[in-house]
Parts: C-alpha cells; sequence; structure tokens
C-alpha cells in the first residue's frame, strides 16, 4: 500500500512540475511563400506530430528538452530541423 501510495505521489508531482510549451509556426512554400495545407510536422523520436491548417499553421505541445523536426507534403522533399 505505501508503495502504490508513493508512486502515485511521485506521477503526481512529476506531471506538475513537467511544463508543457507551445511551439507555433507556419509552413510554406520556400520558393512561392505559399502555404503549404494539411503538411505533416513529426517530432523526432517521439510520438508526437500534428498537421498544418489551411493556412499552413500548426501548434504542438512540447516539454522542455532538444527536439528534431520533420516537416513532409506531397510533391515535396522531407525537410528536417534541429
Amino acid at each position: 500500500m505505501i508503495i502504490k501510495f508513493i508512486t502515485a505521489i511521485f506521477f503526481t508531482c512529476s506531471i506538475y512540475f513537467a511544463q508543457t510549451y507551445e511551439l507555433k509556426g507556419r509552413i510554406i512554400d520556400a520558393v512561392t511563400g505559399v502555404p503549404l495545407s494539411f503538411a505533416n510536422i513529426r517530432v523526432l523520436e517521439t510520438s508526437n506530430g500534428t498537421a498544418a491548417s489551411v493556412t499552413g499553421e500548426y501548434s504542438l505541445k512540447l516539454t522542455e528538452g532538444f527536439y528534431k523536426f520533420a516537416a513532409s507534403f506531397i510533391g515535396y522533399e522531407t525537410d528536417t530541423i534541429n
């Protein structure tokens, strides 16, 4: 019973102290500046990702850390950024 209680406190505290941040951006064609509607943005080495809106805007909620991102869109080469 004590182990379960301590485990519950640990998980509660780690969730409480794990701050999340919102990363927002807009994905566009580098040459024309046209938004890439519904492009996929993935956080590499995690299961996190999202799709851009019609206007190319996206947002991701992340905990503090260093991440690599990949953006893909039909007809374009997949691009990565740190």
